[in-house]
């Protein structure tokens, strides 16, 4: 399987939400307090990462650490190579000033020299006025693999190479299949290297792998783990499970030149593939009357506990209202249940064939809708043929532009000539812009029509943030002069650049950013602050004082065909928002949208500057409430319905 499907259309999920590592109590330690000693072997590569901070900005370098390597007398051993020698301290390593607001990360590696059996690392107050903190504690990666730590304490990202990871799994009862989860970093160039995995039965004799797993004679089953240069990529890898094997070993090797960076600990799914004949059972028992729809789409499974996109929404509001829904995930289920509910029902990809052709021969007519939501690949081309040719009703849903995601890297499934073909098979072809309305109007000579149908927001957001859309926030809203951001902050597509630009121009607004992926290097001016990720609830004290909420997306092809959920959200919260060009957003109520850094402090200014009054919350709330999934599923079934009669 290729890295998985990386789009924009909510820029807060793509396991930017995930659940977060339980609160740990952070240390703080003076840095001439650090002492550290580690038993050592001649060769090994030792990986060293820590976090500082400084009671002044103004010395560049006010501390320092002396790294020694020492033989069995305890007798310094030069280090080869190494760049930072001093006759006082021989090798060391600068760290450099840092506030308090944003600790700064130091990472190095040491060979160990032959004869070397200890590395110490110690502490140095190298400026007599500065004080230099420890936050947390010395983290230390040793070249026999295991599974590092992936954050500090503070909880900033620690990225390690694959080779140093080894982790065993221990195999659930009746688990047929694992998913495997792994954000790979290329930032140092093009990484492509192999994971490898080891079944073992009860007694630790390797087993015989999957078929499906690519083989070597020297490394035996694998699947690789690959990121373009300068990238962050998240790779989803599966296999099935051999009969009789209790435990998994994953490891990553030794590779020369593109040796893969794990920016995260990798995540794993066993789940068990279902029953087919109880999946159909849950689908047609009590709906022979009623509409069936199958949902076939790159999106996550139903009740993944960070990512619900479009397709899992509307699947779960086509059913509420009556409807028997098939829903085809982009992968595994991931170890989430295949029946879902009464009437709704989702299955590995893998088993979604065999299931409907037992539906076509059930059910006829045109109450059997097929739904293909941004993912015109080949099998799913395929799969739309057989179901038009069955007397089924075949609907394109264009959610991202998928033409672009296969340009920069991504949806290496994807080809124009599929897509096309896809929209001259569709009855009902249906986009959630007006830019991506024209491209699929485009891409065909006889200009098909085409809907456009918007995001939305989940009913739980609009129930749980009421008292954010009433007059009574207006006065504390009105005074506040904060500025917030929610959702993924890859450089990829999040502007760090014109938000770092824009807030040194408005020092007297404050900027709060939460979310998941912000790079470690970005250095964040004094009214700029970092809030980590959170969930909707523990969003909801801080988005209260939001008076804008902001959508600062980097101008691209791929950008401005998404709909962002996020400015659903933003409304549901009762505010204004400053967005890039994208979607429909010019056409949205109090909202402003800006081309250019320029624009984007004007567009700011603007929001900032004037009260929210009460008819302008009121004309926010009609337009939150009008954008619930509810509402959009109701417009997709009047939409289809409409284009069939």
């Amino acid at each position: 399987m290729t890295p998985s499907e990386g789009h924009l259309e909510d820029s807060g999920k793509d396991f930017e939400q995930s659940a977060q590592e339980p609160t740990r109590e952070v240390h703080r330690t003076p840095i001439e307090a650090l002492d550290f000693s580690l038993e050592v072997e001649s060769g090994q590569i030792v990986n060293f990462a820590l976090e500082t901070c400084t009671d002044s900005m103004e010395v560049k370098n006010p501390s320092l650490l002396q790294v020694r390597a020492l033989d069995e007398r305890g007798i310094r051993v030069p280090i080869p190579n190494w760049l930072s020698l001093s006759p006082r301290v021989d090798e060391y390593i600068y760290l450099r000033a840092a506030d308090a607001a944003d600790p700064k990360l130091t990472r190095f590696s040491v060979t160990v020299p032959y004869g070397v059996v200890q590395l110490r690392v110690i502490g140095h107050k190298w400026h007599s006025k500065v004080n230099t903190t420890l936050i947390g504690q010395l983290e230390v990666l040793e070249a026999q693999p295991g599974v590092p730590p992936f954050r500090t304490q503070l909880g900033t990202r620690l990225e390690w190479p694959a080779s140093a990871y080894r982790e065993v799994l221990e195999i659930p009862a009746g688990a047929d299949s694992l998913d495997v989860d792994v954000l790979v970093s290329g930032e140092t160039g093009e990484a492509r290297s192999p994971f490898i995995f080891k079944f073992l039965d009860s007694s630790d004799n390797e087993l015989p792998p999957p078929e499906e797993l690519p083989q070597s004679p020297t490394l035996g089953a694998y699947r690789y783990l690959s990121a373009a240069a300068g990238s962050q990529v998240r790779n989803e890898l599966s296999a099935g499970i051999p009969s009789g094997a209790e435990r998994i070993i994953v490891e990553g090797v030794d590779w020369p030149s593109r040796l893969a960076t794990l920016a995260d600990k990798p995540r794993y799914e066993f789940s068990h593939s279902g029953d087919e004949a109880a999946v159909i059972r849950a689908l047609l028992e009590g709906y022979s009357g009623k509409d069936l729809i199958v949902i076939d789409t790159t999106a996550p499974p139903l009740g993944h506990a960070t990512l619900s996109l479009r397709p899992n929404n509307l699947s779960i509001e086509y059913n509420r209202a009556g409807r028997s829904v098939f829903f085809i995930p982009f992968g595994s289920l991931q170890g989430h249940d295949a029946i879902v509910g009464d009437g709704l029902a989702q299955l590995d990809r893998s088993k979604a064939s065999s299931v409907i052709e037992e539906l076509v021969e059930a059910r006829r007519g045109e109450s059997n809708i097929y739904i293909c939501s941004s993912f015109p690949s080949l099998e799913c081309v395929t799969r739309a043929e057989y179901l038009k040719r069955e007397g089924w009703r075949v609907v394109y849903e264009v959610r991202d532009d998928m033409e672009e995601f296969n340009r920069v890297g991504y949806s290496k499934w994807y080809h124009p000539l599929l897509e096309r073909k896809l929209l001259e098979i569709a009855d009902v072809r249906v986009t959630v812009s007006d830019a991506l309305t024209r491209k699929m109007q485009s891409m065909l000579p006889s200009r098909p029509q085409v809907a456009t149908l918007p995001n939305g927001v989940a009913a739980t957001t609009l129930e749980n943030s009421v008292e954010l859309r009433s007059s009574g926030q207006l006065e504390s809203r009105n005074a506040s002069n904060v500025i917030g951001y929610v959702g993924h902050l890859t450089p990829s597509w999040f502007d760090w650049g014109l938000l770092i630009a824009g807030a040194k121009r408005l020092p007297g607004y404050k900027f709060e950013i939460v979310g998941h992926g912000k790079p470690d290097k970005v250095q964040l001016p004094p009214n700029v602050e970092y809030l980590g990720s959170m969930s909707h609830a523990e969003l909801l004290p801080y988005v209260s004082n939001w008076r804008v909420g902001l959508i600062p997306f980097i101008s691209s092809p791929l950008t401005r065909g998404v709909d962002p959920n996020k400015i659903y959200e933003y409304f549901a919260w009762g505010m204004r928002v400053v967005t890039a060009p994208m979607g429909s957003v010019h056409r949205y109520p109090s909202t402003w949208v800006y081309e250019n850094v320029d624009e984007f402090v004007d567009c700011l200014g603007a929001a900032m500057s004037s009260p929210v009054g009460d008819a302008e919350l009121e004309v926010i709330r009609k337009f939150a409430d009008d954008s619930s999934w509810q509402h959009r599923a109701e417009a997709m079934i009047e939409l289809i319905k409409g284009e069939l009669s």
